[in-house]
């Protein structure tokens, strides 16, 4: 069955819904009032420990995106939401394209932060990164969206090395009854979704479609659009279910994305072409969990199938890549008197790849396979009156790299005063190599040489690319004054081993089928890093109905080389990072139904890159009506008419325009 009879085919059960489940709905949206600080502080959290803990006591530096935020934001796509977080790096690439990190090593296929949705990893091993485009959700099912920015390997394993994200979607009993959405702008393009919520016995479901259409950005010479559209759409269900002692759930989610990204290659040697290359893809997912509670503990169980699979428009299955992961957890929370909290585990993931040439690269072999086998325990103690200390480490094996440990050791001294606290982390990550990293290969026309023999570039992997590490330091402190004001800062340090560089190999001549010179070069682990910076969050209610959040956060990278290396340009690039940013949001009610707010983000300059500092505007509005319905009005980026946040290539690069739009909620 098609994507697109599969939603029609949808949207007809939602329509013929029975009314008496709609009577029992249980109201998802917020209404107008403004959270209070302790509300904020108070959140339970999951992802910085596996186990639920409060905000305020978690030692590490963690945010939480809520509901609320999402909706007073006026952003309708995922990875802009990730710009709400102090210290986040988030640049627009193309109109489908994004690169989004923490604390430095950005790109489009960021590879140091592990993205989650509900536990399960939505980032793609073959690739080593996030493709967002794939990655559509309706946001109003989003309960929050747990930030832990520096090092998690300890709990989640490789590839949290410089932060965590995990998307966590409502109960299916929280989005009950029927909602409509549809909406319009000039940017964002057309977007609608239905959702129905129903229950049968003690059993809670959802089921929802969303599609959207993307306008395109523009091209930076000047000469208009740059012709990137893209179309998405997303169908999926959830399922909730209780009995004693046990919760139950089960959720699929299938996502398709058409687009037409910017490229550039090379015609022969000389001539470069900019063009746009229409491509697709899918994104499969289901995962099912078990959850038993008891007066001893929890044992969860979970386990989860993502396939993908990108490719250009009309290619056959053979020509496009795939992957297919599979992936079982445990674990095991308990108290043990009153000092010890206690979580332990483990899991299995198996990974299994294709990949097939794409114009000047290639993986050989195409095909590969892998799996990675680990247990973890951590134990936070409670030392003496005011003093928590939490140890524990993950150990992995991955099947190309072997056995390692990722320990951390963390420390929570509540002050006991004022509402003070002061933390402090020690922690080594671990990001393990990936198909891409050893076994690429890059063949590539370049001019001729000044003798006229033809000559190109050949890039190769490394079979023996180590495993990349982080030993991370860092220390925070958070107050609150008040019921009115509170600051969150954090300072940390990072010294990074054996990152990727180019080692030349030399210039030869091969003979045949024609003279040419090729110019060699391979990976190598070379390169070293240390990365120093600040991050600080500041909330104040000037009076009950208003919130202001304020941030800014600081980021120096500095490169070196291993002795004896002859790669001469990665160390005089420091990061694809902007050293200072900071940002300033400000929400209110205006009224019984009128509520409004504005942002201000400040992203500074990148000068490796030559991508000058930029400030963004944002005004927003939402006006109730009765019945549930609500209308929407945003304006995005409204200091100027377009402006520059990544470079996608020399000559690929595209602005993201001024925006508005208007989206209209219906439900009941």
């Amino acid at each position: 069955m098609s994507s697109t009879a599969a939603r029609l085919l949808l949207i007809a059960a939602l329509v013929a819904a029975p009314a008496s489940a709609r009577a029992q709905r249980t109201s998802g949206q917020s209404d107008l009032a403004i959270a209070s600080l302790e509300d904020l502080l108070n959140i339970q959290i999951t992802s910085a420990s596996r186990r639920e803990q409060r905000v305020e006591d978690t030692p590490g530096a963690a945010y939480v995106i809520t509901q609320d935020d999402i909706r007073r934001s006026g952003i309708r796509l995922l990875p802009e939401l990730f710009r709400l977080v102090p210290g986040m790096q988030v640049s627009q690439i193309g109109s489908s394209e994004w690169a989004v990190s923490s604390r430095g090593f950005n790109s489009r296929y960021a590879n140091k932060v592990l993205v989650l949705v509900d536990g399960r990893s939505i980032y793609n091993r073959a690739f080593t990164g996030v493709f967002w485009n794939s990655q559509e959700m309706m946001l109003d099912d989003i309960e929050r969206i747990e930030v832990i920015r520096g090092p998690g390997g300890a709990v989640w394993g490789a590839d949290a090395v410089n932060g965590v994200i995990n998307i966590i979607t409502k109960s299916a009993d929280k989005t009950q009854g029927l909602l409509v959405r549809a909406g319009t702008g000039t940017f964002d393009g057309s977007q609608g979704a239905v959702r129905y919520g129903g229950t049968f016995g003690s059993a809670a479901y959802r089921v929802f479609t969303q599609w959207s259409k993307h306008e395109a950005t523009v091209l930076s010479t000047g000469a208009g659009s740059a012709g990137d559209s893209w179309t998405n759409s997303a169908t999926g269900l959830r399922l909730d279910w209780s009995k004693g002692k046990d919760a139950f759930l089960v959720e699929g989610t299938l996502i398709d994305s058409d687009t037409n990204d910017l490229v550039s290659g090379r015609t022969g040697t000389a001539a470069i072409a900019a063009t746009n290359a229409a491509g697709a893809a899918w994104h499969q997912a289901v995962l099912g969990r078990w959850i038993r509670t008891t007066d001893h503990g929890t044992l969860k169980v979970q386990s989860f199938v993502n396939h993908n699979v990108t490719g250009p428009s009309g290619a056959g299955p053979d020509d496009r890549n795939n992957e297919t992961i599979a992936d079982m957890d445990v674990q095991y929370n308990r108290r043990f008197g009153n000092r010890h909290d206690t979580v332990v585990g483990g899991g299995y993931r198996y990974a299994a790849q294709h990949n097939v040439p794409s114009g000047q690269l290639s993986v050989v072999p195409a095909d590969s396979t892998g799996d990675i086998t680990n247990l973890f325990a951590q134990d936070e103690i409670a030392v003496v009156a005011h003093v928590k200390v939490t140890v524990g480490s993950k150990f992995e094996r991955d099947s190309g790299s072997g056995w390692d440990a990722q320990p951390t050791a963390r420390v929570m001294w509540d002050l006991g005063r004022a509402d003070q606290r002061i933390w402090a982390a020690a922690s080594h990550a671990l990001r393990t190599p990936a198909p891409y990293d050893t076994n690429l290969q890059i063949a590539a026309p370049l001019p001729p040489s000044p003798s006229g023999l033809p000559m190109s570039l050949a890039i190769s992997g490394n079979p023996d690319y180590p495993t990349e590490a982080l030993n991370n330091v860092e220390v925070g402190y958070r107050v609150s004054v008040g019921p009115r004001v509170s600051v969150d800062a954090v300072a940390f340090n990072g010294h990074y081993d054996r990152l990727p560089a180019l080692h030349p190999l030399g210039v030869v001549l091969v003979t045949s089928p024609t003279p040419h010179l090729v110019v060699r070069q391979a990976f190598s682990n070379s390169m070293n890093a240390e990365s120093n910076g600040v991050e600080i969050l500041g909330r104040i209610r000037p009076a009950a109905q208003v919130s202001v959040e304020a941030s800014y956060s600081h980021l120096g990278i500095s490169r070196s080389i291993d002795a004896g290396s002859l790669d001469t340009a990665n160390p005089n690039f420091t990061d694809n990072s902007p050293t200072d940013q900071w940002q300033v949001r400000v929400w209110s009610p205006l009224g019984r139904h009128v509520e409004a707010g504005g942002a201000l983000f400040h992203v500074g300059d990148i000068a490796d890159l030559a991508i000058p500092a930029f400030t963004r505007a944002d005004l927003n509005g939402r006006m109730t009506f009765g019945r549930g319905l609500s209308v929407m009005v945003s304006g995005q980026n409204l200091l100027q008419a377009d402006h520059l946040e990544a470079v996608q290539n020399s000559l690929a690069q595209t602005r993201v325009p001024r925006s508005g739009s208007v989206h209209v909620t219906w439900q009941f």
